[in-house]
Order: C-alpha cells, then structure tokens, then sequence
C-alpha cells in the first residue's frame, strides 16, 4: 500500500519452514520454542528478500528484534530513516497470540506456551534494542496497538516521517 513494500521477517522465516530445507527445519525448531533465531540467519534471508526489490522504500516488519540485528542491518544496508514501534500490552498480546492459534493459523508459535516465552524474549531483547536505536539517533514513532489496524494506519499516517511524506 502506499508504494511501500512490505517485508515481514516473520512471513520470511515461515516461508522458508514451509520450503522444507535444512534450514528451514531448524527455524522451525527455534520459533516452536519461542526463540530469536540467530541475527546471521535473519540477515540471510532479509539479504535474499531486498535483492529482489532494488530501489523500493521498504517497512520491515517485526525486525530489528535485537540490538545485533540492528548492527548487522546497519552495517550491510546502513541506519533506517526511523522505526515504528506498535505499543501493545502483554495481555493483549497474549490474546491476540492465542485467537490467531484457534483460528488454525498453521504457525507453529500461535500456542500459550510459545507465546509467553516470545514475550518474555521480547522484554529481554526487544526493550533494549529500542534503547539502542534511541542512543543511534535513530526517530522512534510509538503507535498505539491496542486500537484497530485501520485505526493505527490513521495514526501513522499523523506523523511527520518520510514514510508519510511520500505518501501524503
């Protein structure tokens, strides 16, 4: 939408699970327990995925995910313009984790268990990661995730970014 592309590190992971390589094999493995995969592992296959898109303005989703992975992206492809950080409690989180479970997502990390320790993941790298970027000088934009997908795109679309800028 909106002349962006958007790249999921988690859509990447998950197609290449279903791919049935080695590798996807032990990605598979890694998210059943609710772990980060290894920062070289991502960077692989986001690598893989921007070859095919020279140019685009691109949102990558769910990433980075450690502060690592923002220190290999930004030595391969160099510091993003900004980030987005979608603000959404434990709690609601948690629900949102176990309703897309029941609605037989087919992911293998939609369970309760899975999804309290990706949490906890979070908290323990997500968190600091975030204060990375902030000493990087890097403009973070917090959205409230609590509110509707249509509802956080309006608010997104409030900010001054050059994400906004291009497409306002």
């Amino acid at each position: 939408e909106a002349g962006i592309v958007h790249c999921s590190s988690g859509d990447m992971l998950r197609e290449e699970v279903k791919s049935g390589t080695p590798l996807g094999m032990e990605i598979s493995s890694i998210m059943e327990q609710g772990l980060l995969l290894p920062s070289s592992t991502v960077m692989s296959l986001i690598k893989k995925r921007l070859t095919k898109l020279p140019g685009e303005f691109l949102a990558l989703d769910g990433f980075p995910r450690s502060e690592e992975n923002y220190k290999d992206f930004d030595e391969i492809c160099g510091a993003p313009e900004f980030a987005i950080y979608i603000d959404v409690p434990d709690e609601i989180m948690m629900e949102r984790i176990i309703k897309r479970g029941l609605a037989n997502s087919g992911r293998v990390d939609d369970n309760e268990e899975t999804a309290k320790k990706r949490i906890e993941t979070f908290h323990a790298l997500g968190e600091p990661t975030l204060d990375y970027l902030k000493k990087s000088n890097i403009p973070i934009h917090v959205l409230d995730g609590t509110k509707t997908p249509k509802d956080i795109w309006v608010e997104l679309m409030g900010l001054n970014t050059p994400l906004t800028r291009r497409v306002l």
